[in-house]
């Protein structure tokens, strides 16, 4: 039997339903405003990230039109002296343009980038810093950055003596048998700057041969110890004659991509993943010949060869960098391609064996390496290495036939060379090691260190280093190669101004 509904039941209906409705509205116009809200403050924030970066483009737009002055004025006229130079730089930056607009449109304006120049002077140099404000709608963020533009003094040079003291052995001594002579051969002189009694010693019943003459200060003989049978030619040491400072160890990059797994296919249609959790592996016969082509800087957590393959890297034209935690040639080749540098930075391990190369009979003023590990780079095997490497802590060590033909720099304790290697034509400063040749060890070019030792039918042959620029080399240290009369970044031969130097700092943010 239906029942018929009262009209006070009608009533508390109606009223419930509408309560639903109501509460459903406010509900739906509160997500709507929570979108609204959200759209609004996604597109705040993306305009204000986009300004910042109209204001950093902006910098560096005038950075580098500042650059492109200095080399034109001084390309121009390379006999101008430092005020005349900066009197037409000063004059031409004053008509740059204070606004910069090479930009694509966001929501329908034109962002741009208002650029002022404040320049600031001393003796020596001139900074210009550069304020760049950038503008979208109502968003502005404001950047600075400055470039420094050094004008380096002349410097008379000395036909036949630069700055590098010209010895094939150099120390800085301090103890007794700093220099330890057994057997050997040396030939060039050799130098010492500590006064210390015997810090010359050339051992009793040994076949040490020096051709050349012995630098010591106030040409004192109580600082050498020498069988009677060997003569020596006993000279004052030149007293500013110093230990050269090695350059800081750098900062490793940051702004470095690492790269996706990748499947490479060689020629037979043979697949592999030749790049595995940011490793690159050049392991097996599928990935030989393998080509990494550089179009940005890369990370990796190791590079890995084995099975005597080879790894191309091509840069291109442009210099690129490599981090690398492990760098693991247990047998296998780097070769470069194009006409870039690269510079490896390596954060743990070296490993390099059987008959492994890096750059072999290429270009060494290509391949830079620093090496921040503290395990020991031990070459050995026939293995070889053509470029110049800056090791931090870990002492290094060549045998058995392998070779590096570049600089060696170290702020380590060690550095053993032994067993037919060979480091040719190059500079080796280690100010805080010991340098222990032996085992028909060979090395053309200049030692400089704190101790060093020569047994085992050793020979140090001087020579001036070839590798002259780059971040290992004389040019590093401020300093010019011996026996030339070279260029290290201030005179040429001629003591003519070799021009100015440009540096910039980092992008700044100002506030508000």
């Amino acid at each position: 039997m239906n029942k018929r509904m009262s009209t006070n039941e009608k009533g508390f209906t109606l009223i419930g339903v509408l309560a639903v409705f109501t509460i459903i509205s406010v509900f739906g116009m509160s997500l709507v405003m929570l979108s609204i809200t959200s759209v609004k403050t996604s597109n705040t924030e993306h305009d204000d990230q986009s300004v910042f970066y109209i204001a950093e483009a902006g910098a560096n737009y005038m950075v580098n039109e500042i650059e492109q002055e200095v080399y034109d004025i001084y390309d121009s006229n390379s006999n101008l002296t430092k005020e005349e130079f900066f009197i037409k730089l000063s004059n031409t930056l004053s008509r740059k343009e204070t606004t910069y607009d090479n930009f694509e449109k966001v929501n329908g304006e034109l962002p741009i980038a208002s650029i002022s120049i404040t320049p600031f002077t001393d003796e020596k140099q001139r900074s210009y810093k550069v304020t760049s404000k950038g503008t979208i709608h109502d968003q502005e963020r404001t950047v600075e950055k400055t470039i420094t533009v050094d004008w380096p003094e002349e410097e008379e040079s000395e036909e036949g003596i630069g700055e590098l003291p010209p010895f094939a052995v150099f120390l800085s001594g301090g103890s007794e048998k700093s220099y330890d002579l057994e057997n050997g051969v040396i030939i060039g002189d050799i130098g010492i700057v500590s006064d210390t009694r015997r810090g010359i010693k050339i051992q009793d019943g040994s076949g040490v041969t020096i051709k050349g003459d012995i630098y010591v200060p106030d040409a004192n003989p109580n600082i050498i110890k020498n069988p009677h049978y060997i003569d020596v030619n006993i000279k004052a040491i030149d007293p500013t004659y110093t230990i050269p400072t090695l350059p800081a160890f750098p900062d490793f990059p940051k702004n470095v991509t690492m790269p996706p797994d990748e499947y490479y296919e060689n020629s037979n249609g043979n697949k592999t993943k030749v790049i595995k959790d940011y490793k690159l592996l050049i392991d097996n016969y599928i990935t030989n010949n393998y080509t990494l082509i550089m179009t940005e800087d890369l990370k990796f957590s190791e590079i890995k060869l084995n099975e005597n393959n080879t790894l191309y890297i091509d840069t291109g034209s442009e210099d690129r960098s490599i981090i690398v935690d492990k760098l693991n040639l247990k047998n296998g080749h780097i070769i470069l391609n194009g006409s870039g540098n690269v510079t490896f930075y390596v954060t743990d391990e070296i490993v390099m064996k059987s008959g492994s190369s890096i750059n072999a009979e290429g270009d060494i003023n290509k391949i830079n390496i620093f090496y921040k590990g503290k395990e020991e780079l031990n070459l050995k095997g026939d293995t070889s290495i053509y470029g110049s490497i800056f090791a931090k802590k870990a002492k290094i060590k060549l045998q058995g036939s392998s070779k590096i033909i570049g600089n060696i720099f170290s702020s380590g304790e060690e550095i053993e060379l032994q067993g037919g290697t060979h480091a040719s034509s190059q500079l080796i400063l280690a100010p805080n090691a010991k340098v222990r040749l032996n085992g028909s060890g060979a090395v053309n070019g200049m030692i400089i260190s704190e101790r060093f030792k020569l047994q085992g039918g050793g020979t140090v042959t001087f020579d001036e280093p070839f590798v002259l620029d780059g971040p290992i080399s004389p040019a590093a240290l401020g300093k010019q190669n011996p026996g030339n009369g070279g260029n290290a970044g201030g005179s040429d031969s001629n003591g003519n101004n070799s021009g100015p130097n440009i540096s910039t700092s980092p992008i700044k943010e100002l506030d508000d």
